[in-house]
């Protein structure tokens, strides 16, 4: 399994009130990792809109190990950890460390690719990102299906507009 490598220096506007990184700059950094990573295998955003296809996020777990500082250089490793048969379901995996090689956090990813004309998930790929896909090492990745969108084991639960007020 491939691991594509990135990275990122903390900023003062990555911070929290209490002078560590802030939960959000961790999104944000795994976000930039993740799309570095497609932009590797030839999914860039011109990519994405002659495919009408782009990357949708179910579910994103992280797990914090120790906390970030200010002006702390942070080595973002990223891989695919699972794929669905057709492709459009994934799952990416993030380990974030320091400059000793510290495991600060890990972040778990579970999403599809979205049909930008249905504005649904897509039901396949076109052919030009099936090859891109197939090519990818997904060798480990484990199998993904819809029913793992099931077991996220979280609903939408809609409300009376009436109770918002």
């Amino acid at each position: 399994m491939k691991i594509f490598k990135s990275h990122v220096q903390v900023r003062w506007s990555d911070l929290d009130p209490n002078m560590h990184l802030a939960n959000q700059s961790y999104m944000s950094f795994t976000s930039f990792a993740r799309m570095k990573a497609l932009n590797e295998l030839g999914f860039d955003t011109k990519h994405m809109h002659i495919w009408k296809r782009g990357p949708v996020i179910f579910e994103e777990k992280f797990n914090f190990f120790r906390e970030i500082l200010p002006d702390t250089t942070i080595y973002i490793h990223t891989k695919i950890s699972g794929v669905s048969e057709d492709f459009v379901l994934f799952e990416f995996e993030h380990d974030l460390y320091d400059e000793q090689g510290q495991h600060k956090a890990k972040s778990k990813i579970f999403g599809c690719w979205l049909d930008f004309t249905t504005r649904k998930m897509a039901t396949e790929l076109p052919q030009e990102m099936m090859g891109v896909m197939e090519a990818l090492n997904t060798e480990g990745a484990r199998i993904l299906s819809k029913m793992d969108i099931k077991n996220l084991g979280v609903a939408p639960q809609n409300i009376n507009p009436e109770d918002l007020k």
